[in-house]
């Protein structure tokens, strides 16, 4: 039998209709690349609303490899990349956008860090959405890893410079993860025409591919 862990949604950090989309979406979701699920209880004691069941990820996440590694090897970094884009690639093509995709939210389902068994989960953020529609009229996931479309405001002028500079200090296990803004610079007017889509999503898989 396999290990277990269990989600807990404590009442009152997201609305009820927040929890039940999360729960909704869990319930869709079958990919070899997707964390697995196995139950969702329905009754639990305050002050919880509901939980989630699923497999313990005996491994770490995808953000504590990099920081055990430092950066990772050319044939892991691969593996990476092609679990995050397949994982995407079903969740797209089931019209659904993660919206807070980041190493953190990557697991290891075992202790093997050559070849990974790599799943992406958290879907507190997740939402159903169609073509051409944005998804929403506020900042949704991590900064660091957003697309710059996230920042738009219809009409307004917005000068955005940012430079990811990532230093690892390992000295007595410390880990420094510093945002530099600095070099690039990011111009964008009238963001009218530009709409937050599933595409938010490959930017911030991009942005954790790098890091890696």
């Amino acid at each position: 039998c396999c290990k277990l862990a269990i989600k807990f949604m404590k009442k009152g950090a997201l609305t009820n209709e927040q929890y039940d989309n999360e729960l909704s979406i869990n319930r869709d979701m079958d990919n070899d690349y997707i964390m697995p699920i196995i139950d969702i209880i329905e009754i639990v004691p305050d002050p919880f609303y509901k939980a989630i069941v699923m497999k313990k990820a005996t491994g770490t996440d995808l953000f504590e490899l990099i920081f055990n590694q430092g950066r990772l090897n050319e044939a892991v970094a691969v593996q990476v990349a092609y679990a995050g884009l397949m994982a995407l690639d079903y969740l797209h093509t089931a019209g659904i956008c993660h919206r807070d995709v980041k190493p953190e939210n990557f697991f290891l389902m075992d202790d093997n860090t050559e070849q990974l068994d790599i799943v992406l989960a958290d879907f507190g953020h997740a939402i159903r959405f169609q073509e051409g529609v944005p998804m929403t009229d506020i900042q949704i996931g991590t900064p660091v890893y957003k697309a710059p479309e996230i920042f738009k405001g219809e009409g307004c002028m917005f000068f955005i410079k940012i430079i990811l500079r990532i230093n690892y200090i390992f000295e007595k296990k410390k880990f420094n993860y510093i945002i530099n803004f600095k070099n690039y610079f990011f111009f964008f007017k009238n963001f009218s025409n530009i709409i937050d889509d599933k595409s938010v999503d490959i930017w911030s898989l991009g942005c954790g591919i790098y890091l890696a």
